[in-house]
């Protein structure tokens, strides 16, 4: 199987969204603040922690894997570095 899309999968649910983005929960008391800046900010309905962004980017890519690929290939897992030495794995 050519896996090429994988990348746009990638591409469309994680890059494009969230690459050079500052995000923030967006009950954040802060929240405000950050969108007068007119930087690039996405609102998220959760504490953005590299646990729920694996969570919320497994959800997102899983079903859209399994569509392209009419059930053919599955997501097993997602991993989100938040440092070198720390990461969190979804599910786990």
């Amino acid at each position: 199987m050519d896996f090429s899309f994988l990348k746009e999968e990638m591409v469309k649910h994680i890059h494009d969204v969230a690459d050079h983005a500052f995000l923030v929960w967006e009950k954040d008391p802060l929240r405000e603040m950050l969108l007068a800046t007119k930087t690039n900010i996405v609102s998220l309905p959760f504490v953005p922690t590299a646990e729920n962004l694996a969570r919320y980017w497994y959800n997102k890519l899983y079903p859209a894997i399994d569509h392209r690929t009419g059930g053919h290939a599955t997501l097993s897992d997602i991993k989100i570095w938040e440092t070198p030495n720390c990461s969190a794995i979804y599910p786990c």
